[in-house]
């Protein structure tokens, strides 16, 4: 009977993209939307309001907002906010913000460029006790601004079309901010929007899982336990939406599990090129944790490459880790194999392209 050999390309394919290198990642595009389309993404969106007399609208790559508010599911910490902005009233106050969740104590953080009523420009910073506001100039109606607020741990500065117009280095807010562009303070006011982006470092920054998507409701409160390798999120409102959360380079190769009040979700995704954990259609209003188990970088690979097929081989690799911190050549045993088995593979396609039988 004749090899087939050529049933073992699917395996032999999982085997070489398991061994490839991660590619590493540096400053990382977070948020990001051009406004194509003929409306909102509302999962970049996911909080709109128009009050009376207001709209959004979504129109040859730009968006308007007249008399209105959006929220966005992006967030940041520490970074990049750049945006193309045109106010069409020099007389109406708006506010283009990054601004955290209420707290218990009814306080937020704000990093805000304001066009104000009188025709200044100015970024006002808040951590959610004191402000600070930066008059940069005057602003004209109907032109058009690109703006850059660069964030950083007690720092926030302002480019206005390239020119440095702003630094604020008091009441800088600390935690997770999500974009806000508030029009909602004088009616009649209209904006447009042509993009905007949210940009960070996560590498230089973390060197622990972070949050960097929640797409609806309150952004959850967040801890890492580094003895137990456990990032826990305990959500505000009673039930989960999607979320994105950043692995940090040290931990490109740990296994990422996902519980909710202890049941196991798998319905996860790991980008290992930028280290994004998605977490899709998360259910229950329990605490949610993401274990960080250490395997080998292929298990980590062979792992997310099966889950989405219903193979779940997390309990495996969890005792191999355990073996492994027992048995310190384990690994190298584990290579050996593979390089038998690879060495065997390639004679039996030698053998089957020279037309030999096996």
């Amino acid at each position: 009977m004749q090899f087939k050999a050529f049933k073992l390309a699917p395996l032999l394919a999982m085997l070489f993209l398991a061994m490839a290198l991660p590619v590493e990642a540096e400053t990382q595009t977070i948020f990001h939307d051009d406004f194509e389309g003929s409306a909102l993404n509302e999962h970049r969106w996911p909080w709109q309001l128009v009050l009376s007399g207001g709209s959004i609208s979504v129109d040859g790559g730009l968006l308007t907002l007249t008399y209105a508010d959006v929220r966005s599911s992006g967030k940041l910490r520490y970074g990049e906010w750049i945006f193309k902005v045109r106010p069409h009233q020099a007389d109406k106050s708006i506010w283009l913000q990054l601004a955290s969740e209420w707290d218990s104590d009814g306080r937020m953080g704000v990093i805000r460029v304001e066009f104000s009523d009188i025709g200044s420009l100015r970024l006002c910073t808040y951590d959610g006790v004191d402000s600070y506001v930066c008059d940069m100039g005057s602003y004209s109606a109907n032109r058009w601004y690109v703006i850059r607020i660069v964030w950083e741990e007690g720092r926030a500065l302002c480019y206005v079309n390239g020119t440095l117009r702003g630094v604020s280095t008091q009441h800088i807010p600390s935690g997770l901010l999500y974009i806000d562009l508030n029009n909602c303070i004088e009616n009649g006011s209209t904006i447009d929007l042509d993009y905007i982006t949210l940009e960070s470092d996560l590498e230089a920054l973390y060197d622990r899982p972070i949050l960097t998507w929640f797409e609806r409701g309150w952004v959850p409160d967040a801890s890492w336990n580094d003895d137990t390798l456990t990032y826990t999120l305990s959500p505000h409102l009673d039930v989960w939406m999607p979320l994105r959360v950043y692995i940090p380079i040290e931990k490109r190769s740990y296994l990422c599990e996902v519980y909710i009040g202890g049941v196991k979700h798998t319905d996860i995704r790991f980008m290992r090129c930028n280290r994004t954990l998605f977490i899709n259609n998360p259910s229950g209003s329990d605490t949610l944790e993401i274990r960080l188990v250490d395997p080998e970088p292929w298990m980590v690979q062979l792992y997310y490459s099966l889950l989405p097929l219903g193979i779940d081989i997390g309990v495996l690799l969890k005792a191999y880790d355990r073996l492994k911190a027992k048995w310190k050549p384990l690994p190298w045993m584990l290579l050996a194999i593979f390089l038998l088995l690879l060495a065997f593979a390639i004679y039996l396609a030698v053998r089957l392209l020279t037309g030999v039988r096996v």
